[in-house]
């Protein structure tokens, strides 16, 4: 099973595997490297196979009325397709495919795509019992089913929560990965050198500048949402084709405003000898005495409606006649005795789905928007309008919407210039002492409107100072409760985290940076004249050495060290840009034993100078003879010491708790804040002594390797 979000390219790696495929039979079809790809394909199966792609909502059509999903129904969807395009009769096309099926090792390939368009649950149940069964009678068969991620793992849930076993059990899945930016670097290279040779760009120069703008503004560290777009392959082609005119906008919700734009009026236009011509849709809407914002309004109303039948599926279908009974409402109100009302609205609807690609024809009389992204953002348009703070209240808490929700922010904020307004919705919805599982749900979604969408300093600058100004305190200790509440799942609790941290690339101004209390604090090993961090290191404390050039100072480094830095060409940690670990507040990741050792020494030096200028209080006499203090990775013995290792099995005794730490169970997949565990600190408050991240110590094993200490986020707790 490979799943993956909206526009992740699950249906394009299918198409893009049978043409390959298919196109290999034919020698001289394919170029270099896709028949290095081929090759590659080939050489894992020992053998070409015969690609059978299959659309399961199509499928699902001709399902047969009554029965429970059999091996067979596979089988004669596959028959009745090929039928379709070919003039061979069935009992031949049925043998042939038998043939393949049974072959040792079996002929064919199946690629069946979009389990989660299939919106009948029968229909679904019965093609997932179909698979099952098949899978079982021709256990060799190569065979991949694709699903967006949220509906599979509703469903897998919902049947582990009932009697039925989930049919696919057992069944290895696998996640399509974000484009990674040297892909995303490669994708906007090849548009528009396939641009320029099409001749949609007048010359070379041209689309190098295009280019060149479009690269600049995804490696813009101010523009972080472009950069998580870029990974999901159908909003990266929407960005190249908006910037192909504009420039990219800042965010999701004028990005998608634009692309409506573009879809609705802009892409006939461009194909018109005279500029100033109007459009088809113009035309239509001219004879109705209409306007293209009633138009939009129309679709918008439309979108609300249809997002709102079935949210745990992908983009709605919509009737025909729905789609008509939206667009008959422009025409001006007369009796329509002649039927001239009905013959313009679907002349209206033809050009939409013929000429913009917004809405698309799944059969004649079935139609969807072309992606959910589009249903989103029409429907979170409709959000805004009229009683706004009820309009939301009415959905916020419906998961379903989220997504919606956080578009509506946007449209607020960046389409129709009301973050007034967006700060008014956030205030009303905010809750003051969330108890309730819906309650922290908003707190986190409403964290990240105020995070991501308005921003510090549009807060900051607000005139509605008794709403703004509290909110500046009120959020962040929000957050901070949300990511220490044991009772929220560890996803929870993390994105809640991450919101209140910056990452240490992200210019000022860019989000919360809220501190771990103490972050710099030490604390004394009990019987030691031994003091350890609160905390383990974080980013934002090495970033210290970093930007001080400590990699560049050969003063900090012990010989051997100094030579692998050089060996290795070290200028920072490993993975020190990786999303998953450069928040400022989760422990640095990516460090050997010998840049932790050239760190300890550069804080020695460097604590001695800050000691010094602080003038610190005679109390604390340990600091007072600067010359003996000194910063080192603790021994051992001395860490075993600090997390009562000797005394119990885990920081807060002997039974494993999952909520106290951040390991393989709670399947976050990166570290965490070194203070969201807080709960499980030692009794002198040593905080994230077991999980998150493995931890350096000063000796060395017997094997002459340094004691690696406290596990990982990626372990299990034995």
């Amino acid at each position: 099973v490979l799943l993956g979000d909206p526009g992740g390219g699950k249906s394009t790696l299918t198409q893009r595997l049978a043409g390959v495929l298919a196109s290999g039979v034919v020698a001289g079809q394919l170029d270099a490297e896709e028949q290095g790809w081929l090759d590659e394909v080939q050489a894992i199966f020992g053998r070409w196979l015969l690609p059978m792609r299959i659309e399961l909502s199509r499928w699902a059509r001709h399902l047969p009325a009554n029965g429970t999903g059999v091996a067979s129904d596979l089988i004669g969807e596959c028959v009745r397709q090929l039928a379709s395009l070919s003039a061979i009769d069935h009992d031949s096309l049925s043998k042939q495919l038998f043939a393949r099926i049974a072959a040792t090792p079996p002929s064919i390939v199946f690629l069946l795509d979009g389990l989660d368009e299939v919106t009948d649950e029968a229909a679904r149940l019965r093609i997932l019992q179909a698979l099952a069964e098949f899978r079982k009678s021709y256990p060799t068969v190569p065979l991949l089913v694709t699903c967006r991620i949220k509906p599979w793992q509703s469903w897998s849930r919902r049947s582990q929560n009932s009697k039925s076993p989930w049919p696919l059990q057992g069944w290895a899945s696998f996640t399509l990965a974000p484009l990674s930016g040297a892909a995303q670097q490669d994708f906007v290279k090849r548009w528009h050198n396939e641009l320029t040779w099409a001749g949609i760009y007048p010359d070379a120069e041209s689309a190098r500048q295009a280019q060149n703008r479009l690269l600049t503004a995804l490696n813009d560290p101010n523009r972080r949402d472009l950069q998580e777009m870029a990974g999901t392959p159908l909003l990266l082609t929407m960005m190249a084709r908006i910037n192909r005119k504009h420039g990219l906008p800042d965010s999701r919700a004028e990005l998608y405003a634009r692309y409506v734009t573009e879809l609705l009026w802009e892409w006939e236009r461009s194909k018109l000898d005279d500029q100033g011509e109007l459009t088809s849709l113009e035309k239509l809407l001219n004879q109705a005495n209409g306007k293209p914002d009633m138009l939009e309004e129309a679709l918008v109303q439309l979108a609300y409606d249809v997002h709102a039948e079935a949210l745990d599926k992908d983009s709605v279908e919509m009737p025909r006649q729905q789609l008509e009974k939206a667009l008959r409402s422009l025409y001006p109100d007369q009796d329509d005795e002649d039927g001239e009302k009905e013959k313009w609205a679907a002349r209206v609807l033809k050009l939409i789905y013929e000429r913009s690609g917004l809405i698309y024809a799944t059969d004649h009389e079935t139609f969807r928007f072309r992606h959910r992204t589009f249903q989103e953002y029409l429907a979170a348009r409709w959000l805004t309008s009229g009683d706004v703070v009820e309009n939301f209240a009415q959905r916020i808490d419906d998961d379903g919407w989220r997504e919606t929700i956080f578009l509506a922010f946007g449209h607020q904020i960046s389409v129709a210039n009301q973050a007034d307004s967006a700060l008014m919705v956030l205030n009303e919805l905010l809750p003051s002492e969330p108890t309730s599982a819906a309650d922290w749900k908003r707190v986190n979604l409403l964290g990240e409107v105020f995070v991501r969408l308005l921003g510090e300093q549009r807060v900051r600058q607000s005139k509605m100072r008794k709403i703004s100004q509290p909110l500046l305190t009120t959020i962040p200790h929000l957050l901070t409760s949300a990511m220490q509440n044991r009772a929220l799942t560890a996803r929870q609790r993390l994105d809640a985290g991450l919101l209140l941290t910056r990452g240490i690339n992200d210019p000022p101004g860019y989000g919360l940076d809220i501190d771990p209390p103490g972050l710099d604090d030490f604390i004394q090993i009990a019987g030691m004249e031994v003091w350890i961090g609160k905390y383990p290191l974080t980013n934002k404390q090495f970033k210290r050495f970093v930007d001080a050039g400590g990699y560049a100072q050969k003063q900090w480094w012990s010989k051997e060290g100094w030579e692998y830095r050089k060996k290795y060409d070290w200028a920072e940690p490993r993975w020190w840009d990786n999303a998953r670990f450069d928040r400022n507040s989760q422990p640095v990741v990516g460090v050997s034993w010998f840049e932790a050792e050239a760190y300890c020494k550069w804080a020695t030096e460097n604590s001695r100078l800050a000691f010094l200028a602080l003038q610190l209080h005679p109390a604390l006499a340990v600091w007072k003879n600067e010359q003996s203090w000194q910063v080192r990775l603790p021994t051992e013995a001395e860490w075993m010491a600090a997390a009562h290792a000797s005394e119990q099995d885990y920081p807060w005794g002997n039974q494993f708790d999952p909520t106290l730490a951040n390991t393989k169970e709670s399947n976050l997949g990166q570290t965490t804040p070194v203070c969201m565990y807080s709960e499980a600190a030692t009794s002198e408050g040593v905080v994230d002594v077991s999980g998150n991240i493995w931890e350096w110590s000063l000796d060395w094993n017997e094997r002459k390797y340094p004691w690696l200490k406290g596990g990982a986020w990626y372990l299990e707790k034995d």
